[in-house]
């Protein structure tokens, strides 16, 4: 009971807390954490789990555990369980049961043919939401299981720390932004970093220039190639519509007005069909450029670095007006942090290991490759060690193995920080 009254007051007291684990968490009844779900598979073969508030149907299928990490990223959502099975009959199933001459849907001629599963990621969907119900995730991956809202609460605060850890470490010196001609006699204009950021900072298409090569302005034509469908259904349409006017695609797409531009949207290094989908379609299908109104929706503050606004333009000012030079590693120069790294022989924690990482390397934003080539070990060091912590705190542990575990993975990460070896991809 003081258990349950102490986990109470930490979650009412931590809204963050309640907000991540909104997004982040659902339930699973289960005998075993490493197969799927028994039960009838109504969205298709996955990995099922229910929604916060369906704890009920969670027990039925056994020990109710919180899971993190089995929310699928692409879902198609439905607001029931009966719109789901109207979809599904109009949408999959009929079009198998109309090709055999049949004027309605007969779910035994989809299973002839293929699965629910098969289906949506055809369309692009890696699972499916019964919002306040259940969900399927056909391509699970990282799974976490936790028993009790307390283990649920210590990983919540143990990742929030090595984030904040890294935070700050990172705000606390400038790191190298990538600049050119265009933004060094821009900011040249002014005498210090406030009075560039008194007439504005950077402009927009400046600042999109330098994180993404181009600005809204600078592309006025794609060839269909280079976009990505954001909306499946809508392109799913279109093409039912070509089937229907009888017309063959390269006929039908004759028809279709491409002197309009389409409007695509650039987020996530891909440029995405907001709109205009049926000269998206014509346009494929004879080979020809689209004109586009392109609108970036990723801020290229965010991409260009990890730090504000106005720290953004105070580092830029530094950068350019001290002439900073970024060093670089290379085995013939270490910096001090890297000698320090390279010398170091035992890491007690993870903590120990990222500072110690940052301070060889910089931070993520300042050489992703190489922590692209520590990656992997990084990442089993990490649950490694909040493994070992839990077992320390809940089961009397000494803790001696945290350090021989540390060792290890701090010895792979060494090998390629001071040596410059292979990957671990």
């Amino acid at each position: 009971m003081k258990n349950l009254i102490k986990n109470l007051l930490r979650e009412a007291l931590a809204p963050d807390y309640k907000s991540w684990k909104r997004k982040n968490v659902t339930l699973r009844g289960i005998k075993n954490e490493n197969e799927f779900n028994g039960g009838s598979a109504i969205l298709g073969d996955g990995l099922y789990t229910a929604s916060l508030g369906n704890k009920q149907m969670a027990k039925g299928y056994g020990t109710v555990y919180f899971v993190v990490g089995a929310i699928p990223k692409n879902p198609k959502i439905f607001n029931s369980l009966n719109d789901w099975e109207i979809w599904f009959y109009n949408s999959l199933v009929f079009q198998y049961s109309k090709a055999k001459g049949k004027d309605f849907p007969d779910k035994r001629d989809f299973n002839q043919h293929t699965t629910i599963e098969k289906e949506m990621i055809k369309l692009g969907y890696d699972g499916i939401i019964i919002k306040g119900r259940e969900m399927v995730n056909y391509k699970p991956e990282n799974i976490l299981y936790f028993k009790t809202e307390n283990q649920l609460i210590n990983y919540y605060n143990h990742i929030n720390n090595i984030y904040e850890e890294t935070k700050n470490v990172i705000s606390n010196d400038c790191i190298k932004i990538p600049i050119n001609k265009e933004v060094i006699d821009f900011v040249s204009k002014f005498d210090s970093p406030e009075q560039l950021l008194r007439n504005g900072g950077l402009p927009i298409d400046m600042l999109d220039r330098l994180a993404f090569g181009f600005s809204d302005s600078d592309i006025t034509e794609l060839p269909p190639s280079k976009l990505s469908i954001k909306w499946n259904d809508d392109l799913e349409n279109v093409k039912y519509e070509v089937k229907k006017s009888g017309l063959s695609p390269i006929n039908w797409s004759k028809k279709i007005n491409l002197s309009e531009p389409i409007d695509v949207s650039f987020e996530k290094n891909k440029f995405y069909i907001e709109d205009g989908h049926h000269r998206y379609y014509a346009a494929k299908t004879l080979n020809k450029l689209l004109k586009i109104n392109l609108e970036i929706k990723t801020n290229p503050i965010v991409k260009l670095s990890s730090l504000g606004y106005d720290d953004f333009h105070k580092c830029l000012f530094k950068q350019i007006n001290s002439s900073i030079n970024e060093q670089m590693i290379d085995g013939q120069n270490m910096n001090q942090g890297t000698q320090t790294a390279c010398n170091k022989m035992s890491v007690a924690t993870y903590k120990e290991g990222i500072k110690l990482i940052i301070d060889a390397i910089g931070t993520p934003q300042e050489n992703p490759d190489m922590w692209k080539k520590i990656a992997k070990p990084l990442k089993n060091w990490q649950e490694e060690d909040f493994k070992i912590g839990q077992e320390v705190n809940t089961g009397g542990m000494s803790g001696d193995s945290m350090v021989d575990e540390s060792n290890t993975w701090w010895a792979a990460i060494q090998s390629t920080i001071c040596e410059q070896g292979s990957d671990f991809e």
